[in-house]
């Protein structure tokens, strides 16, 4: 029976590995597949699963479709340095959406 360094070592191994075949993969759509099929696996065993954040997917936005029922309105010049923010830090926090037919509609975080 492998001690648990043993075991750490393999596991080390195989991480490895899975990063070094999607760091090597060329196209982006399919790099982003991976990654959320991984991402997918491990929330499956993940004993976090039952928080909404465990699982955080990558999405294409034309998949992706606002609501009309959002209630908030955001200032021009908030907006504005919203938009700076995102360009110049990245998305921060995820957008939730809500699967629907041949869609995800977005229920928290549209603007």
């Amino acid at each position: 029976m492998k001690n648990q360094n043993e075991e750490n070592h393999v596991f080390q191994q195989m991480t490895a590995s899975v990063c070094r075949y999607i760091k090597d993969m060329k196209d982006t759509d399919e790099k982003i597949d991976t990654l959320n099929y991984v991402r997918s696996m491990l929330h499956e065993v993940s004993p976090m699963k039952h928080h909404p954040v465990d699982f955080v997917a990558w999405e294409r936005s034309e998949n992706i479709e606002g609501n009309d029922y959002n209630p908030n309105s955001v200032a021009p010049p908030e907006m504005a340095l919203l938009v700076t923010s995102i360009e110049e830090d990245g998305y921060t926090m995820p957008v939730v959406g809500s699967p629907e037919k041949d869609i995800i509609r977005i229920v928290d975080g549209f603007h």
